[in-house]
């Protein structure tokens, strides 16, 4: 092996001159100080011009003219940084050697610095990151100003720009334009004929999913010593740079940014999202203080559709294809409660996905249709009342009353014509005896205004029959059991299918601690979880059943297919003084109607009765049994099933036992059922 040759010496420091004068042994030191401060590895003579601003202020102000101090701050802004000791230039001390054989040294130096900074370029050199910061932080692009976002911007540049700088917090919900202000920050700053603070400062953002994967503070650290005094360090989503999402966040990361902050060199924005605004002050109280809290509002619509067209035309040249007018018009729709984000991100993202799979599937241009589940379902199903009504009268028999005002009260909310569109489109208490009807309508409503039976949530009031299981609805505290299953929460329930029927089955059974969380609903339509998350009721129709003063419908004769009905209207009286008795007041005056489901007429038990038989002979006739029946076999399965106190269900029951028990013990084939002997008897063929 060959020996490596013996590096050479460091060149040595020049020795400053042995004798200055005090004066300019104090400007030299208070260069030396400059220098460091700013990270610049060597004492230059426009160190010198900062010195004599500082130590010498009468003699500078007569020698130096009011373009000299940008000079020397962009030029020594341009110059590298490396936060060592600095050494001093031979051209410096050659300065001041020369300058201490005058009479007067200091006005002598203040001339030659003078003549020096005449010759220094005014303007501040395109700034680029290093290759070590180059997946850590990004130098934000410029847009051309968003005129919604100027008010802020101006706030933005002002509090940076104070004798004592303070740093903005910017607020907003997520998508909402946070890190789209940072691009209307950098686009001011380099706006034409802007002459202002930080004019052709960049914007550095630093990038938190980068930081997060590797190391934190130190990362950030960085970025600040590069971007001191020459560009605005962003600090985006710092929900994500310090985990306040997590159990446990990096609240050393919070420190790096106080010591950053009582920098006056250093220009730093900071923004979170609103949802952690609290959880921010929390971890550190002391440093949320020291913020300028700046709320962001939603950008209006004609700024949106604005960013979302030219966000059609880049992504549309990135993807190979057309994005259509129509595209940019439907990715602006309102977010839905499932969606994470709001706009602009929302629209910019829907346009992506659109042209993404327009590209896919081969398409020149990107349509309305491959936006898929990003805005479905927004439009209402359109609801007619009066077909509506009369559909579900061929359903749901006997409660016509019932039908009329639910679909004439639909006919108003779902329209958006209601005085308070913020509460649900409808709040209806259905009570009455069981079987005759209540949850049928409920289902076939999911079905008739949303247009699918899967439009339905229902929950069964008996499990909330303690104060504890209000977890059920929004969620446990945190660290509780449950805290992390939000998918079994109403309020996600909600958020994933905000269209729908809500079913409270048997509300006497719950607990009165729930029904405080209700009355929010049914007044204010929304409802938060333990995560902060809203769940928006305002297309949710809720259904409430109960079988308080059912007891007042039980036949006062004895049971049968004939008996009376005469009594109803009192006994619906009756039934609603139940009702006001067992419910508070402020419950009762945020529902929109108390509809009785009367007990089913002998003529309705009939037509019900009829409808079903028919449904089992076409099922049986699938299955290989060709039924024919005699008109007195619906009679018998009247009298067998009816029940003034128990409605229909005892119906289904019989006709269970009596009808399809009978024919599936014959063989496949044609089977006749009649009556003898008052009962019901199947034969083949």
């Amino acid at each position: 092996m060959t020996e490596a040759p013996p590096e050479a010496p460091a060149p040595a420091a020049p020795e400053p001159p042995a004798a200055l004068p005090p004066e300019l042994s104090i400007l030299l030191l208070v260069a030396e100080s400059e220098a460091k401060a700013r990270g610049n590895p060597v004492v230059l003579p426009a160190h010198l011009v900062l010195a004599m601003r500082s130590e010498q202020p009468e003699i500078a102000a007569g020698m130096f003219d009011g373009t000299v101090d940008p000079a020397v701050t962009a030029f020594l802004d341009a110059q590298s940084r490396t936060f060592d000791t600095p050494t001093t230039d031979p051209s410096t001390l050659a300065l001041l050697a020369r300058c201490a054989a005058d009479p007067e040294p200091v006005r002598a130096l203040a001339r030659a610095l003078q003549e020096l900074s005449a010759t220094l370029v005014p303007t501040t050199p395109e700034f680029a990151l290093p290759d070590s910061l180059a997946d850590l932080a990004e130098i934000i692009p410029r847009l051309p100003p968003i005129a919604a976002r100027a008010d802020a911007v101006r706030r933005v540049i002002t509090l940076l720009s104070a004798r004592v700088p303070q740093a903005p917090l910017l607020v907003a919900p997520s998508g909402h334009g946070r890190t789209l202000m940072a691009r209307c920050l950098a686009a001011q700053l380099f706006a034409a004929g802007y002459a202002g603070p930080m004019a052709g400062w960049p914007v550095v953002r630093v990038k938190p999913e980068k930081v997060i994967a590797g190391r934190r503070t130190e990362a950030v650290m960085e970025v600040f010593a590069t971007c001191r005094g020459r560009a605005v360090v962003y600090l985006d989503d710092i929900e994500v740079l310090c985990g306040l999402g997590m159990m446990s966040g990096d609240f050393g990361m919070l420190t790096a940014f106080r010591s950053a902050l009582h920098d006056r060199d250093q220009r730093v924005v900071l923004a979170v999202a609103s949802e952690f605004v609290d959880r921010f002050q929390a971890a550190d109280r002391e440093l949320y203080d020291e913020l300028e809290r700046i709320d962001l509002p939603p950008l209006p619509e004609e700024d949106v559709l604005a960013i979302a067209q030219a966000a059609a035309t880049e992504l549309g040249e990135f993807h190979g294809v057309e994005v259509s007018a129509d595209v940019v018009t439907s990715a602006t729709a309102p977010p839905r409660q499932i969606d994470s984000k709001g706009h602009p991100f929302l629209a910019v993202s829907r346009i992506d996905r659109a042209a993404a799979a327009a590209a896919f599937d081969g398409t020149a241009a990107a349509s309305a249709a491959d936006l898929g589940p990003a805005v479905a379902g927004q439009q209402y199903v359109a609801f007619d009342a009066e077909a509506a009504s009369a559909r579900l009268k061929e359903v749901v028999l006997g409660q016509d009353e019932s039908i009329d005002k639910v679909t004439q009260r639909l006919s108003i909310t779902r329209a958006a014509l209601d005085t308070r569109p913020e509460r649900p489109d409808g709040v209806f208490l259905f009570a009455g005896p069981t079987g005759t009807g209540k949850t049928e309508l409920a289902l076939r409503l999911a079905a008739e205004v949303y247009g699918t039976d899967e439009a339905l949530i229902r929950l069964d009031m008996s499990e909330y029959a303690t104060e504890y299981t209000q977890s059920k609805l929004v969620g446990s505290p945190p660290g509780y059991i449950g805290s992390n299953e939000p998918e079994s929460w109403l309020t996600t329930k909600i958020r994933r299918r905000p269209q729908c029927v809500l079913l409270l089955d048997e509300i006497e059974k719950a607990h009165p601690r729930i029904w405080d969380a209700f009355l929010q609903v049914f007044d204010a339509g929304r409802l938060t979880d333990t995560q902060g998350r809203v769940a928006d009721f305002r297309d949710v129709i809720v259904v409430m059943t109960t079988n308080l003063g059912s007891g007042a419908f039980a036949d006062r004769r004895p049971t049968g297919f004939i008996a009376p009905t005469d009594e109803s209207v009192a006994d619906e009286r009756e039934v609603r003084e139940e009702i006001k008795h067992w419910m508070r007041p402020e419950l009762l005056n945020r529902l929109d109607a108390i509809l009785v489901f009367r007990p089913l007429s002998p003529d309705t038990v009939r037509r019900i009765v009829t409808a079903q038989v028919e449904a089992a002979v076409a099922r049986l006739a699938l299955r290989g049994w060709v039924v024919t029946y005699a008109p007195d076999v619906i009679d018998e399965l009247c009298t067998e099933g009816y029940s003034k106190e128990y409605g229909a269900r005892p119906l289904l029951r019989a006709l269970e036992e009596h009808f399809l028990g009978r024919i599936q013990r014959l063989p496949r084939g044609p089977v006749v059922v009649s009556v003898v002997e008052g009962s019901l008897m199947a034969t083949a063929g």
